[in-house]
């Protein structure tokens, strides 16, 4: 259970977070550069008023004074204007305010003609700039070209809202094609602030949506074990130091369907590395419903420590065929163990990395299910190897004689292979035959199950065997409910008692290998499962009935679950057990009581879950203490501690804005046992109308006495560019409910 310091310590956090109303989504009202009017409805005539007007010659009018124009896809308004209507030209001069279905132009002279093909025209001095439609504004010296592929000299670009400048693209001429929703700049420098902070000759970027160009450049800290420079004078080793890396990404935009992104990165410490990674969805057709490929590789050509060329290639195939065959393979492979720690500075726990087939082929009118899995491993790191199944063949089918009875027959065939030679290897062929009826109403259940075992072991260099077993068990429950005013809110309370037995007969399996068999996690559900051990290799004797109860507290108006209970603990007939080493062992005549309770009002969550020992009621083996509100990505709040086998741990993981613009946050995993903390994420973020940034510290363990540092910085401009993209996904997968997009406009 939670100490008093504990206690207190969570109280105020929950406390600050409830307290907090700090509102965490940026508002960004987008100003117009002037008031936009409506267009003619006419299509056929041109609505024109001055203050004054002059016929000059013939088709050639002189309008003074609160001229208006409105056509009926466009509008303008001057001081005065000319309208030659046999070219369809109009000059308007001082204090000039253009629109069409695209722009917004505020100038002092605009000259604006529809040519044969109707296509309009336009040019203007001194002109500010807005496309509403994708929240681009600036200004230039001058404008000309159609509406649609405007060109702008001497111009600025940005996508912040008027009155901040935060960033800018600043061009001797811009050329925004709103046909190909691509924007070009040449002799181009980018301003963060006004102060330029990146220059290219010519730059192309998507209008809006996707499109190729090069990424805001990154760079980022990380810890290098292995600099040649730093060896420990006692001879236990390298020290370690910190170092820094660039990055500089482009963006391949190939096809609506495909893409590539490019990244060139520069270690200190080890030199080059090339990141590709291709992303391509495979289109429906006659035999492929829906698909996806994906390639990821990252080359380092003589790394500056080894002096060795080193590489990783990550690829993914998904296919659905025909609507009933799913195929998925997955290839990886580094060029040595320490790949991920050393040169992509990710993955540094890892212990291996996986390639695998799998096959799945369903007949679901029929009840048919076959499928095929192979899988090979390459340890990283430290880790060390295990077995692998090369291949499994798994044959299903089910049997319906009516909608109460279930009858499914399975084989699992299944080649293990290890790279120690040392283990057992073999193959192993399990056939499981299940008979079960469901009985019942809205008051109780009742589900009576049969399963037949048979096992056959042919292993390669030992005796073969042969195990037969079956297992017999009943699960029944009672559906119970009452209604309950509390403080004039009308409740609803549940009731639901449980009761299982199961039977599986006595055998010694000593002699068995084990390949895939561990033991089971316990949990109130588990309980009346009846099985000791996952996988085929362990199937341990039972005799056993589980008690237990669950109750729910329940808002009658919207159904909206209050208060959650439930406890259960599972009596022994029998006096021994199967150990995981196939050997009868005395066991005692009663399990654990397992029992959990939780709370929920609206945003906030409590469990509580314990494991205790009936011999001593006040010894408990195992409790976790569990507490979350989550009101939005950047509002949220995660706390557990989780005591086991004296082995005391504390997670945390939150977001808490301190107000709309700016967020910290962070990761945590804390050995209150040992002192150790085993994960480390904290950082900070902020956005505004149109720009964000993250700053993220990252500290994983590697070993005991080993830890790997990296710092990783996002810069975000709006609509244009992220410089580390893929620091929002580490966050994500590193820290549950954190799902902050600077890039979001």
């Amino acid at each position: 259970m939670l100490s008093m310091s504990y206690s207190k310590f969570l109280a105020i956090l929950i406390i600050t977070f409830i307290a907090n109303n700090s509102y965490a989504k940026v508002f960004c009202y987008r100003e117009k550069i002037f008031d936009i009017k409506d267009f003619s409805l006419n299509n056929e005539f041109v609505e024109v008023t001055a203050d004054e007007s002059s016929i000059l010659s013939k088709n050639l009018y002189l309008l003074k004074g609160n001229t208006s124009i409105l056509g009926s896809d466009y509008a303008l308004s001057s001081d005065n204007a000319t309208l030659d209507k046999s070219k369809s030209i109009i000059t308007a001069n001082n204090n000039v305010q253009f629109q069409d279905k695209n722009f917004l132009i505020e100038t002092e002279k605009l000259i604006y003609k529809k040519n044969s093909n109707g296509i309009d025209e336009l040019k203007t001095d001194q002109a500010l700039f807005q496309i509403p439609s994708n929240n681009i504004r600036g200004k230039a010296s001058s404008i000309f070209g159609t509406t649609q592929v405007p060109k702008l000299n001497n111009a600025t670009y940005t996508k912040c809202p008027l009155g901040n400048n935060s960033w800018s693209i600043k061009a001797d001429q811009i050329t925004l094609n709103k046909e190909t929703n691509r924007g070009l700049a040449s002799d181009t420098t980018l301003n963060f602030f006004d102060i330029p902070i990146f220059y290219t000759p010519s730059h192309s970027w998507v209008l809006s949506g996707r499109g190729s160009g090069f990424l805001t450049p990154g760079f980022g800290r990380y810890t290098d074990s292995a600099s040649p420079d730093e060896r420990d004078l006692l001879g236990t080793g390298y020290k370690t130091a910190k170092h820094f890396y660039t990055e500089i990404p482009y963006y391949f935009n190939i096809a609506p369907d495909r893409d590539l992104l490019l990244t060139h990165r520069y270690l200190t410490t080890r030199g080059n590395v090339i990141n590709a990674h291709y992303r391509q969805l495979i289109s429906d057709n006659e035999i492929i419903n829906n698909g996806k490929y994906e390639i990821k590789t990252s080359y380092a050509p003589k790394d500056k420590v080894t002096n060795q060329d080193r590489w990783l290639a990550e690829t993914s195939l998904d296919l659905s065929l025909l609507n009933n065959t799913d195929i998925a393979i997955q290839t990886n492979r580094a060029s040595d163990k320490d790949f991920l720690n050393e040169i992509s500075l990710e993955g540094t726990s890892e212990s291996k990395l996986n390639s695998s087939i799998a096959i799945d082929h369903q007949i679901e009118e029929k009840g048919l299910r076959l499928s095929l899995f192979h899988e090979k491993e390459q340890l990283m790191n430290s880790g060390s190897a295990s077995y692998t199944r090369e291949p499994e063949v798994t044959f299903s089918k089910d049997f319906f004689s009516n909608e109460s009875l279930d009858i499914n027959l399975s084989l699992v065939s299944t080649k293990f292979k290890h790279d120690d030679s040392s283990q057992t290897t073999g193959s192993r062929h399990h056939l499981k035959s299940s008979l079960k009826k469901k009985l019942g109403n809205l008051a109780y259940s009742f589900s009576p199950e049969l399963d037949l075992y048979e096992t056959k072991y042919s292993l390669d260099q030992e005796k073969n065997f042969n195990r037969s077993l079956y297992r017999l068990h009943f699960d029944s429950e009672l559906f119970l409910e009452r209604e309950l005013a509390l403080n004039n809110k009308y409740l609803i309370q549940t009731l639901t008692p449980r009761i299982s037995y199961n039977y599986i007969p006595t055998k010694d399996q000593s002699l068995l290998p084990s390949f895939d068999s561990a033991n089971s996690s316990h949990s109130y559900n588990s309980l009346f499962g009846g099985l000791k051990y996952t996988g085929i290799d362990r199937i341990s004797n039972d005799n056993s009935f589980t008690l237990g109860a669950e109750s729910s507290f329940l808002d009658e108006e919207n159904g909206d679950t209050f208060v959650t209970l439930n406890a259960a603990q599972k009596l022994y007939i029998t006096n021994e057990t199967l150990n995981d080493q196939g050997l009868l062992v005395p066991s005692r005549r009663q399990s654990d009581i397992y029992a959990s309770i939780g709370f929920e009002f609206g945003k906030l969550n409590f469990s509580n879950s314990i494991e205790i020992e009936p011999e001593k009621l006040q010894n408990i083996s195992k409790s976790q203490t569990k507490v979350s509100y989550i009101d939005s990505p950047k509002k949220f709040l995660d706390f557990a501690i989780i005591n086991e086998k004296d082995n005391e741990n504390v997670s945390l993981n939150a977001t808490y804005p301190v107000n709309n613009n700016l967020h910290f946050f962070l990761g945590l995993n804390h050995s209150l046992t040992s002192k150790q903390t085993t994960k480390n994420i904290f950082g900070i973020g902020y956005e505004s109308c149109c720009l964000g940034f993250r700053v993220a510290h990252f500290k994983t363990q590697k070993s005991s006495r080993n830890w790997d540092h990296v710092t990783k910085f996002e810069l975000v401009f709006k609509g244009l560019a992220s410089s580390s993209p893929s620091l929002r996904k580490d966050l994500e997968n590193s820290i549950p409910n954190y799902l902050v997009d600077l890039n979001e406009i």
